[in-house]
């Protein structure tokens, strides 16, 4: 158990890094948009790895079977920080300027996040 709450914070770390780090890049360098991606990817990440730990566990999926889940919660996962990039910031950024951002955020920590712990790329 242990194991799981060491893996399933250290992939939280390297996440809000990664998105830290791009979302800087794109132009969220605001303390506020720094902010909101810090607490965005802690619902978020922390949500989707124990819900996909669930499904590993419970149904036992594997191979393209879990792969096929694995995209529909990143899909979900872009869509539900879209909204909350778009609740925070949609009075002053355009909805497909965040919708843009939440895409580029989520693609490059998945991406960071495989190579460092799957090693799949």
């Amino acid at each position: 158990m242990s194991s799981f709450i060491t893996g399933l914070f250290l992939a939280l770390a390297v996440t809000i890094v990664v998105e830290l780090v791009i979302g800087y890049i794109v132009g969220l360098k605001s303390k506020d948009s720094l902010k909101v991606i810090v607490l965005m990817n802690i619902i978020t990440n922390l949500s989707l790895n124990i819900i996909l730990s669930l499904i590993y566990t419970i149904f036992k999926l594997e191979g393209a079977s879990f792969i096929f889940v694995i995209i529909i919660l990143e899909m979900i996962v872009v869509f539900v920080e879209f909204y909350i990039l778009y609740y925070v910031f949609g009075n002053k950024i355009k909805w497909l300027k965040l919708l843009y951002y939440s895409v580029i955020l989520n693609t490059t920590s998945f991406v960071v996040g495989e190579l460092i712990f799957h090693n799949v790329l």
